[in-house]
């Protein structure tokens, strides 16, 4: 057991910035943060590496790693290079998308996906002084529109763009109720249903087979019809009952998935009979679909 975790209590009570967790460290190894289950990377390499800090998410990820440095080390181009250098490989490693190299006086935000400075909403190099003691509410916001913003080829911090779902779920609406003759509420329940998929397909929650992205490029097989397509979204191993286990049912018997408008139903050779329903669900993701791409081109 790493003493360091044991002493600062951190396998149960690690510091806070917001809803993500901080561990401020320099003995602890990256084997032990794996050993203790602090992180959830698996990476073999670096395990004997001590992160001077880092920030994870309720998914045990590591959002930022953070190479501390005393004040007047980072003064000059090659040394705030040097001090990158030094523990980048590490973070990169153990899938940290934010490296930070901090004096408390000066700090320097780096991609690790590009290993470049990370950039401002303005394109200016963002110089936002590590502080994890201080407007924590600030810093957690910060964090979180890096890691969304920040890939392999854009090191800069997103605009926010509100846009209103009213329409997307007037389509819906539309489209179910032509087709179903649903009540309101049904719709409703189904945008609901819809829209959260997609949503924790964006944020990483729903992957892989679960996520909506593998759904959408299940139509483009031409061996897979609509009816399949519905019938695996619907199917004990598909999405659907993946956001159930997430989301279990409260007291009152409801769930973020409520309502059975769709059907995938097989005649009795064992195939899906075409009832109209697979071509439905299909039309609403592609609503979905146009969607993103009009939060794109804004």
């Amino acid at each position: 057991m790493a003493e360091q975790l044991n002493k600062n209590d951190y396998i149960n009570h690690p510091d806070k910035i917001g809803v993500l967790n901080y561990y401020s460290l320099g003995e602890t190894t990256i084997k032990q943060l794996q050993t203790n289950g602090i992180i959830s990377a698996k990476t073999k390499l670096y395990q004997s590496k001590k992160p001077d800090a880092i920030i994870t998410n309720d998914r045990k990820n590591v959002l930022v790693y953070i190479e501390n440095k005393d004040v007047g080390e980072i003064d000059n181009d090659s040394s705030i290079q040097a001090a990158i250098d030094q523990e980048i490989e590490v973070a990169v490693k153990i899938n940290a998308p934010i490296f930070i190299v901090t004096d408390t006086v000066k700090s320097y935000w780096i991609n690790t996906k590009t290993r470049e400075r990370i950039l401002d909403e303005n394109g200016d190099e963002l110089r936002t002084v590590f502080k994890p003691t201080e407007n924590k509410k600030a810093l957690e916001k910060l964090i979180k529109r890096i890691v969304m913003s920040i890939t392999s080829k854009n090191n800069q911090i997103q605009f926010i763009n509100y846009l209103d779902p009213t329409d997307l779920a007037t389509a819906v609406h539309q489209k179910i109720w032509i087709a179903k003759n649903s009540s309101p509420e049904t719709c409703l329940y189904t945008f609901v249903e819809l829209f959260i998929f997609k949503y924790l397909s964006d944020l990483g929650v729903l992957t892989g087979n679960y996520s909506f992205e593998f759904l959408c490029n299940m139509y483009k097989d031409e061996g897979n019809s609509e009816e399949e397509i519905l019938a695996y979204y619907l199917g004990a191993t598909g999405p659907r009952e993946r956001i159930k286990a997430l989301f279990p049912e409260g007291n009152d018997g409801t769930t973020v998935v409520n309502g059975d408008v769709f059907h995938a139903i097989k005649d009795k050779n064992g195939e899906y009979v075409v009832n109209g329903d697979g071509k439905t669900f299909h039309l609403i993701i592609d609503e979905f679909v146009k969607y993103e791409k009009s939060m794109v081109n804004l």
